[in-house]
């Protein structure tokens, strides 16, 4: 892969294009550096024709602050480490990734190290290594003949240097920048070296060691098949290396170099063939990366073992499979695929036959009498929409409803989450039903357009109810309704530590103090969708959520709207995907609509928010809630 195809293939996905797109827009390409006018003006004529004047160049100006220069920068980064954690990197489309994947990420960080030589005629380090099984460290072939050599009997042995010392090596997984610690392990013996053969794997195995028996934890090993584009990271050692690019390598490195990165990128070739040892990806790669682990950045496993590349044209790395097959001729056997050992053990998604869903009262449009509320289903959603396998011949819009006892969901099938639920709640008639959790895929839709076990099977992740349970257990269905809750169709992923107390109790608090008719009220409640939603086994996890409540009282009709959100709205700021730091806002309708588009226009009338001063709707206008008081009725 040539510079100029790298552009194509970084930005292939239209997530990380928007983003780009979007910053230059706001002149935020970079935190680093104030970038000349002339320079976005450029970056805004190649991103609006699709890089095709790079495409088409013979040649690319990497000069320091060319446009192509801070595009690089952008789409793959090289990500400093310190006390075992990455810098969050600039662009969005990164951050969300590697968030989601952060613990994962950061126990394989814990496990990289560089290989330092002592005694040595010229090096003082060599390349990088990490732990791939209980005390034995993976690196390449390259690396490790510059202490170890092959005896003519078969065995292995550190080289002797020039001045007659035995040349050592240890490995120092604490050489992170700025910091002072250090954490060595001793080479102790040479396993294995794959013969000097351009045509074989370059891997190397070494035997290490620790004087107080502490050794980092070995990287899980995937065999699994991969293919383009999948996201990966390299975690290793880049040096300044002479042979690149100096103002390119200059910008995206800062001038630091020799100390722990992490590096993301993609996939960009993988055959599945006897005799290809070997895969491609575009990682921001430089020469002390040699023998640099190569991970799956969803599930935090081996894959690949980097040997090689030429910057930013292509990187190379050893297929898991071949590392697997050399500890074996060492008589070493680890558990592989343990993420793809896991998915066998997924149990079936139990489904209820359709007659079960006959003669369901779903929500109602009267339910507050005179004040009718029909369930938004505009032109703006309904290509979002998934339609019901039976389509309805009378009304074409319900064909988007399905309908359970007291309440209704409308899918997206797009992100394979609700749309939105719509509840109706009559606070006179509420009944206490014991919890059960078996969850249902429900017949009516297509069952790929629904998210079951697959998501939520071994690992922190509760299914979290939409609609909530305790709201449509009334009347003398109130069985049904509680059943018909544990439905996926009604769920969103929660951490099993996740705290929405106020969001939970919203509704109660209006129940029990806004003087309301007949003690009725209608919810709606739904996702918050974001292009930037972090990534979870294949699926975008939404990380906000609205709620819209309506009811009538001596005072007239009323509307307030909600957002369950982890960002500090109020100051504005940008908090790290982190379960368990939620808080709950009041914000007006119209925000929901402007974010969802969905049509709620007709309750946005009757919102006490509607009316903030300028200066608060400037601001977001979103009040915390943590109690009744804190509402505005």
């Amino acid at each position: 892969m040539k510079s100029k195809e790298l552009f194509q293939q970084i930005y292939s996905d239209k997530m990380l294009l928007d983003e780009f797109k979007n910053r230059m827009n706001n002149n935020i390409i970079s935190q680093n550096a104030q970038i000349p006018n002339e320079v976005i003006n450029s970056m805004h004529e190649l991103v609006s024709n699709n890089f095709k004047d790079i495409i088409d160049k013979p040649m690319i100006d990497f000069k320091e602050g060319s446009p192509e220069a801070i595009i690089l920068d952008f789409g793959r980064p090289a990500l400093i480490i310190r006390n075992d954690t990455f810098s969050l990197p600039e662009s969005d489309f990164w951050k969300i990734r590697l968030n989601m994947s952060k613990s994962k990420v950061e126990d394989a960080i814990r496990s990289v190290g560089r290989i330092e030589l002592i005694d040595h005629p010229s090096f003082q380090w060599v390349g990088t290594g990490w732990m791939i099984s209980e005390n034995i460290l993976a690196t390449n072939r390259h690396v490790a003949l510059e202490f170890a050599e092959k005896s003519n009997g078969g065995k292995y042995s550190f080289r002797v240097s020039p001045r007659y010392k035995k040349i050592r090596a240890k490995v120092d997984f604490k050489e992170e920048y700025h910091n002072p610690e250090s954490l060595e392990i001793d080479v102790k013996k040479i396993l294995y070296i794959e013969d000097d053969n351009s045509k074989k794997p370059d891997i190397a195995l070494l035997e290490v060691s620790s004087s107080n028996g502490s050794l980092p934890k070995p990287i899980n090993l995937s065999t699994s098949k991969r293919k383009i584009d999948d996201i990966v990271a390299v975690i290793g050692y880049p040096a300044k290396d002479s042979r690149n690019n100096l103002d390119i390598m200059s910008r995206v490195f800062n001038n630091i170099y020799q100390v722990k990165r992490l590096q993301p990128g993609q996939i960009t070739s993988w055959e599945d063939s006897d005799n290809n040892w070997h895969f491609s990806h575009d990682c921001s790669t430089l020469g002390g990366n040699s023998g640099s682990v190569v991970i799956d950045l969803e599930t935090g496993e081996a894959i690949g073992l980097h040997f090689m590349g030429s910057y930013h044209e292509n990187n190379y790395a050893v297929k898991a499979e071949y590392l697997l097959d050399r500890l074996k001729k060492i008589n070493i056997t680890i558990e592989v695929d343990k993420w793809e050992n896991i998915k066998k053990e997924i149990p079936k998604d139990p489904q209820l036959k359709l007659e079960y869903y006959k003669d369901k009262k779903g929500y109602e449009a009267t339910f507050l009498e005179d004040w009718e509320i029909p369930l938004p289903l505009n032109d703006d959603i309904t290509a979002k929409l998934q339609p019901l396998n039976e389509e309805s011949p009378i009304d074409k819009r319900k064909n988007f409803v399905l309908e359970y006892q007291n309440f209704s969901v409308v899918m997206n099938k797009e992100r394979r989450f609700a749309m939105y639920t719509a509840a109706n709640i009559d606070g006179n008639s509420l009944k206490r039903i014991p919890r059960k959790d078996k969850w249902f895929i429900d017949p009516r839709i297509e069952k790929k357009v629904q998210i079951g076990n697959m998501l939520y099977f071994h690992n922190a992740l509760d299914r979290g109810h939409i609609t909530r349970r305790l709201d449509v257990v009334w009347g003398p269905s109130a069985k049904k309704a509680n059943d018909d809750t544990f439905h996926y169709t009604n769920c969103v992923p929660q951490h099993e530590g996740f705290n929405r107390r106020s969001w939970r109790r919203i509704e109660d608090w209006i129940l029990d103090n806004a003087d309301i008719h007949d003690l009725k009220i209608i919810v709606f409640t739904g996702p918050m969708f974001n292009i930037y939603d972090p990534y979870y086994r294949g699926f975008q996890i939404p990380k906000e959520f609205w709620k819209i409540i309506a009811w009538k009282s001596d005072k007239g009709k009323s509307a307030t709207a909600y957002l369950l959100s982890q960002s500090n709205l109020i100051a504005d700021l940008s908090e790290t995907f982190s379960y368990g730091k939620y808080k709950t806002y009041q914000i007006p309708i119209s925000k929901i609509i402007d974010k969802t588009s969905i049509d709620f226009n007709k309750l946005n009338e009757f919102d006490p928010m509607k009316s903030a001063p300028v200066d608060e709707l400037l601001k977001g206008y979103a009040r915390p809630i943590e109690r009744y008081e804190d509402i505005k009725l």
